[in-house]
């Protein structure tokens, strides 16, 4: 839940409201108009977080997913991904995006 929460201070001048998520979610922001839901993934967990995820109904919210390693990204499979993010444990967040597939 820390990661979560150092994720969320990095967005602080701009967040109006939070709260709490339900699993998978730990947190929920809003920021002018945009809703952002903080995810964490552990290690091992990525097919059950991305089976639950993509069983609810769609909307605009954009998804910061932290990861404990970048390599879980590719067993991902996330709509709405804004950022895949790794927090160190002093608080720094780094944030990653997917390479788009070109065909």
């Amino acid at each position: 839940m820390i990661a979560a929460v150092w994720v969320l201070l990095d967005f602080k001048e701009a967040v109006v409201y939070h709260t709490s998520g339900e699993f998978p979610v730990k947190l929920h922001f809003f920021s002018k108009n945009e809703a952002y839901e903080i995810i964490y993934v552990g290690l091992e967990q990525e097919i059950l977080i991305s089976h639950v995820l993509n069983s609810l109904p769609a909307d605009d919210t954009n998804r910061l997913v932290i990861l404990e390693s970048e390599q879980q990204a590719s067993r991902l499979s996330l709509d709405r991904v804004t950022a895949y993010c790794l927090v160190s444990p002093g608080g720094t967040v780094n944030y990653y995006q997917k390479a788009k597939e070109t065909r």
